[in-house]
């Protein structure tokens, strides 16, 4: 008899994936056609997100909790939203599978790490993250270079000089807290704090 696989199925943390209750059909259904013996992290006493995802490091923390108890081979998720919330914690999980050497299926996304042709998958993932920072502080760069050229001032709006005046002499005469002078004058209380502390 072949040795039984052992599987991790993890509904999702996001909302898209839908409800809990239909999400552990799925996997149970994938895991059963693929003939592998699965387990919830509930079954371990792990509680997992479902209101809201939760940091990559939060998710490996209970897989860690879990593999303390008993190992399993594969990852199973309904897709990559229901383990991260963008590409770059998704490449933290990916990374943290990678080097526990466990594979990831994801049921939704055609994602099965078991299958050969997705070996390399979890070593590529981590660079793609990397790239994907790269090419978003690249556009940021570039966004704000476009700006500047277009005459637009980037950041907080200087205080004109009438108004930092006023400001001054009514902190000089102390007439209202700085909260309400903030108010008054239409700027952040810090502005107000900075003035004060150059008199």
């Amino acid at each position: 008899m072949a040795k039984q696989i052992k599987v991790l199925c993890y509904p999702a943390m996001a909302y898209q994936s839908g409800t809990i209750a239909r999400q552990r059909r799925l996997l149970i259904g994938y895991a059963e056609g693929k003939d592998w013996s699965w387990q919830f992290p509930a079954d371990f006493g792990v509680k997992t997100p479902t209101q809201k995802i939760s940091t990559a490091k939060d998710l490996i923390a209970n897989l860690e909790g879990i593999r303390s108890i008993d190992e399993f081979e594969i990852l199973l998720a309904t897709n990559a939203a229901s383990i991260a919330v963008d590409f770059e914690s998704f490449a933290e999980v990916v990374e943290y599978l990678s080097s526990n050497k466990i594979h990831l299926a994801l049921i939704q996304d055609d994602v099965d790490t078991t299958n050969p042709s997705f070996h390399g998958f979890l070593e590529l993932a981590p660079h793609f993250a990397k790239l994907e920072r790269n090419l978003r502080a690249a556009k940021i760069a570039t966004g704000i270079a476009s700006a500047r050229e277009r005459g637009k001032q980037i950041g907080r709006p200087k205080l004109n000089e009438k108004k930092r005046s006023v400001i001054l002499d009514d902190l000089r005469n102390k007439r209202s807290s700085i909260r309400k002078l903030a108010a008054k004058h239409k700027v952040g209380v810090s502005t107000v704090q900075r003035l004060k502390e150059k008199l």
